[in-house]
């Protein structure tokens, strides 16, 4: 089976959190018979080893220096710390409560005495979505200022199908460039990574103009984007052309810009994509040459204004925010001078892409009447309206998932998350039964089919009294 380093890589980042967050240490990983944790300890030394020679310190490793600044008196114990929405503390932040002060507090959650909790069903995940959405605008028409939770465990597989749902429950014609934008009632807990924002995985894709080919597909849709320096009308047309006379996969540049130039000249363009392809022909950059990451940073920059990004029109609020997060993320991109090593532009352009990927967009937007969070978002939050998706048994509880890196022993016995299924069960209670308390009405809901295999309900809710309610599940294809 092919490895991917960059998800194993992950998986070795995760574990070693884990492991200090544990206050496990490598030496007490026997395994004799496990050949993935014998490899991981052998990374996880080198890496130690690394960081001690570049004079580097992990997330938890400053923990634990506060921790002893707490033991030693360097720092001066809080009279007392207030904690909410705790549900599962690692030792070494419990240990770090600890030293901070002698007494932690837990606030009172005021729960919904008079509530009514009712399971539903619906044939499919397309029919529950829409249901969810019809009855949260149903309910915020009703009560413009309702508090209205949407809990969903799957929140980070299915966040854009929600938002789709949402968005074209409460605004048809969302997807329409003629639509005046403006803050739609709902907002997500979890964020989108930055790379799947249209403006940022425009800038993503002009950089791949530095190689010396770019894939058909996604030329075409450089033409049609509107965060660049193209024309809508120049760029359609160009688009025409290119794909009647090239039936191949990728374009060579010098093609590109020749096509351009030609259209240009035949259509006496003022501003055409040529000259803005023009402009960045002198500015591309040898894959292979190496230089500072600052200076690679500088070029990126200097690149996406030579092709015109963002863009002419006004970029609206969540666009203005995803290039703000770009620039520093570009800033960022200079930390790796730290290392004293240069580096070619191919792996500038990939860590660039990789720190786009792995940091997520959250909109800064006005306190918004519905809330669609995550499981661990919503403990003991209240609302006046709340629905609770994906309660199937399949999801939920969640199905154990052990650390292949770890022996599996280990993590039982030091209840790592996700070690076993007693653990997830026991998470999982308690969670719903905090859900079921949450609003003075509360929809626990799940479906029948997925595909052509027929799905159970979630034993955790069976003997919920079935909903009276009659739902809408009508709505326009999604796009």
């Amino acid at each position: 089976t092919p490895i991917n380093p960059e998800l194993l890589s992950k998986q070795a980042d995760n574990t070693y959190r884990h492991l200090q967050q544990w206050q496990i240490q490598l030496s007490e990983l026997k395994a004799p018979n496990n050949h993935n944790t014998e490899v991981f300890t052998q990374w996880a030394s080198a890496f130690q080893k690394h960081c001690q020679t570049l004079h580097l310190i992990t997330e938890e490793d400053k923990i634990a220096l506060i921790n002893q600044a707490y033991q030693q008196g360097v720092l001066p114990k809080q009279q007392h710390i207030q904690l909410l929405g705790f549900d599962d503390i690692p030792p070494l932040l419990n240990d770090l409560l600890n030293y901070a002060s002698d007494t932690q507090h837990s606030p009172h959650i005021i729960t919904t005495t008079d509530n009514h909790a009712s399971k539903a069903v619906f044939e499919n995940q397309e029919s529950e979505l829409q249901a969810c959405a019809n009855w949260a605008k149903e309910r915020l028409q009703k009560n413009p200022n309702a508090r209205i939770g949407i809990i969903d465990p799957q929140l980070t597989e299915r966040r854009n199908l929600i938002e789709q749902v949402f968005c074209q429950t409460f605004e048809p014609q969302f997807l329409s460039p003629k639509q005046a934008r403006y803050t739609l009632p709902f907002d997500f807990s979890a964020g989108t990574p930055l790379a799947n924002t249209p403006v940022i995985h425009t800038a993503l894709q002009l950089l791949e103009l530095n190689r010396s080919s770019i894939e058909l597909e996604t030329l075409c849709q450089l033409l049609h984007s509107p965060f660049w320096g193209a024309d809508n009308r120049q760029a359609d047309a160009l688009n025409d052309a290119i794909l009647c006379e090239h039936k191949i996969r990728a374009l060579q540049q010098d093609t590109i810009q020749h096509k351009a130039l030609l259209f240009a000249t035949k259509h006496k363009n003022e501003t055409s994509i040529h000259q803005y392809l023009d402009h960045f022909s002198p500015m591309r950059c040898s894959l292979s040459h190496k230089a500072s990451a600052q200076h690679w940073s500088q070029i990126i920059s200097k690149q996406l204004t030579a092709l015109g990004w963002p863009g002419k029109r006004q970029l609206d609020s969540n666009e203005y925010q995803q290039t703000q997060q770009f620039q520093k993320l570009l800033i960022k991109l200079t930390d790796l001078d730290n290392n004293q090593q240069p580096l070619s532009f191919s792996e500038a352009l990939k860590t660039l892409n990789n720190l786009t990927t792995s940091t997520p967009y959250q909109a800064k937007t006005p306190s918004t009447p519905i809330q669609i969070l995550g499981a661990l978002e919503a403990s003991q939050l209240q609302f006046d309206y709340c629905w609770v998706l994906s309660m199937n048994a399949e999801m939920w509880p969640p199905p154990a998932s052990p650390n292949s890196l770890l022996p599996f022993e280990l993590q039982c016995q030091q209840r790592m998350p996700h070690a076993d299924s007693e653990r997830e069960l026991t998470f999982a209670q308690g969670l719903t039964q905090g859900w079921q308390r949450c609003a003075s009405e509360v929809i626990f809901s799940y479906k029948q089919q997925e595909g052509t295999q027929q799905c159970l309900i979630s034993p955790l809710i069976a003997d919920l009294p079935d909903s009276t309610l009659a739902f809408q599940t009508n709505s326009n294809p999604i796009i």
